[in-house]
């Protein structure tokens, strides 16, 4: 809703068409916080009815979304004529089924088509440079941003390697967007000799199991085969060390030299035997079980921009990357597990284990909801199972020289079972019902990717005394940056963007700690319609250093923010409730954890 409600402030109004598709968003957004629909304990045909609106949902704001950019970046907003039904952009995550996984589309470059357009919009409300990258038709591109300068930007043939009949390389480049702003970047065809065109990353293939002819398709690329051996990947603020299993084993700063052990595995969990068993509801173990890999097959990708491990495990395809960012998204390491239990015929409950060297006394934190941290314990006279806890995006845990939080861009299951350890489940598959209510046991399993972000971080040397469990404003910026993705618009057909300007910027930023929750057109019967303005501050661990240019003063001008004028009306968080209106130039004072509700009127021409 934040770039609908940008668009109505600068005079666009929301028309009928597409403030249906908004109201159905979100009404099938409330539907899916009933309890049955947070926890997966609805029957089958419950969760496909979930699954069709959700995905009903996400067609409709992405057609908003575009629709609005388009607007947003005309150079004539006056003049302007709006056509609810024209597809202007292309959103790059598109999912063909309710079910199925989000496909990038594949950008095609041929002697017609020898430039692509594309669109970077950023919905939080600080200036943010990360990584982008984008699934394209050939490897000899270049790219420029709306300046005409050249960017470094490196290519790989991941998707190819998995798949040896497609045609598709990953371009990957680093964007740099405005508060609220979007973007435009060049992609454009070069010959394969031209010197500003994108690197080429270093692949190494360990137990491949290829034959002969695979490995000559690759010799431009692959420049070492190999078996189990040691390695490492590298940025300009740690280096991760994987092992001969090809999984995690430890990070070590570069800036002080100081190397962190940690082992990253998988664990299963199976049902125990006797009356009550596992299902939708219970989660009864019978112990773990330490999963251990033989000789995998591993890709190795060392790039200017992004370096990355790519390991096949059974029931599981294991990434790790590491950015060469200045922005949030290099500030640790970003761990994709594609898991797929599916074909499974047995009681599989899977997760992912970090060991650490870290003392943390039994002792982990988790958020509630995004909002706050709490601290928990784990008690040795509870059973395994009753020191699991909801993880909705933040688990952390730290002695005094060192601190392991994982960012999730799902809510998970968690718990610390043992000294300096970190367990997070992945998914659960369940032959039996548990007898409480459901009828049916847990088997509707999908091809399911779980995106984790995870931070090393050393407090500062001086004492800052004690502190309430919250974020470090490294990790607060990593998981706004994981949970708010920047959204990339592809422009298939040139002729519906030509003559847009190549950027838009809303206004000034905001503090590192404070985040636009909602800006979201409010429709009234007896009112004229006006923008709600939701804004959330949270407070940082002061024990840490926070990245340089993050200020946090807790201080929001939201004229300067949205660049607007006129006065603003304090309300109830929905909307219902008003205060005295107050000018939007009249700054406000935000306390940490706390929330502020205004309404905005449209602004006069």
């Amino acid at each position: 809703g934040i770039v609908s409600g940008l668009a109505w402030l600068r005079g666009l109004p929301l028309s009928p068409k597409l403030a249906d598709m908004l109201y159905t968003a979100r009404s099938s957004l409330s539907l899916f916080q009933h309890h049955d629909g947070i926890t997966g304990t609805a029957r089958d045909y419950v969760v496909q009815d979930y699954a069709n609106k959700m995905l009903l949902a996400i067609n409709n704001c992405q057609h908003v979304i575009q629709q609005m950019a388009h607007y947003l970046l005309h150079p004539d907003k006056n003049t302007y004529e709006a056509d609810d039904d024209k597809v202007y952009f292309d959103l790059d995550h598109v999912r063909r089924l309710a079910h199925s996984l989000p496909e990038q589309k594949t950008l095609k470059f041929n002697s017609i088509q020898e430039v692509q357009r594309v669109v970077i919009f950023n919905s939080l409300t600080y200036h943010r440079q990360e990584v982008v990258t984008l699934r394209v038709s050939t490897p000899d591109l270049k790219v420029t941003d709306w300046k005409g300068n050249v960017l470094q930007a490196q290519v790989d043939p991941h998707c190819q390697l998995l798949d040896m009949n497609s045609q598709c390389y990953d371009l990957s480049f680093v964007v740099s967007v405005e508060p609220l702003g979007m973007a435009t970047y060049l992609i454009h065809l070069v010959s394969p000799d031209d010197s500003s065109k994108a690197s080429r990353v270093k692949i190494k293939v360990l137990n491949s199991g290829w034959t002969h002819s695979q490995k000559v398709m690759f010799e431009d690329w692959v420049n070492d085969f190999d078996s189990d051996k040691e390695f490492s990947i590298q940025n300009e603020v740690i280096s991760a060390a994987f092992s001969k299993s090809s999984l995690l084993k430890a990070v070590t700063f570069k800036k002080s030299g100081k190397t962190v052990p940690l082992h990253l595995n998988f664990v299963k969990y199976s049902a125990r035997p006797g009356r009550e068993r596992s299902g939708a509801y219970l989660f009864l173990p019978d112990g773990e079980e330490n999963l251990r890999f033989q000789s995998p097959l591993t890709l190795v990708f060392h790039g200017q921009i992004m370096s990355k491990v790519f390991v096949m495990l059974p029931n599981v395809q294991h990434s790790v990357i590491l950015y060469n960012s200045p922005g949030a998204d290099g500030l640790g390491l970003e761990i994709h597990n594609l898991v797929d239990i599916t074909a499974l015929n047995t009681n599989y409950e899977l997760a992912m284990r970090l060991s650490s060297n870290i003392n943390n006394n039994n002792i982990f934190y988790t958020d509630l909801n995004g909002l706050q941290i709490i601290k928990r314990k784990k008690f040795n006279k509870l059973p395994l199972q009753g020191n699991f806890y909801p993880m909705p995006t933040t688990m952390y845990i730290e002695d005094d020289e060192t601190r392991l939080t994982l960012l999730s861009a799902q809510p998970l299951g968690v718990a610390s079972l043992r000294e300096g350890q970190i367990e997070v489940m992945q998914d659960r598959r369940l032959l039996q019902d548990d007898n409480r209510g459901l009828d049916q046991g847990v088997m509707d399993n999908r091809p399911t990717l779980c995106l984790f972000r995870l931070l090393v971080e050393e407090p500062k040397q001086d004492d800052c005394g004690p502190q309430e469990p919250s974020h470090t404003a490294a990790s607060y910026a990593a998981v706004q940056s994981l949970n708010h993705p920047l959204h990339r618009l592809l422009a298939p057909d040139p002729d519906k963007v030509a003559g847009l300007d190549t950027t838009y910027r809303s206004g000034t930023a905001m503090g590192a700690s404070t985040h636009l929750v909602s800006l979201s057109v409010v429709n009234s019967v007896r009112e004229p319609s006006s923008v709600g303005l939701i804004l959330h501050r949270t407070r940082f661990d002061q024990c840490f250093l926070p990245p340089p240019n993050q200020e946090d003063t807790g201080r929001v001008n939201v004229s300067s923010l949205l660049s607007i004028t006129s006065d603003m009306t304090p309300s109830s968080l929905s909307f219902l409730y008003k205060g005295t209106p107050v000018s939007s130039s009249q700054t406000q004072d935000l306390c940490p954890f706390s929330v502020l509700a205004f309404l905005i009127p449209k602004q006069s021409a």
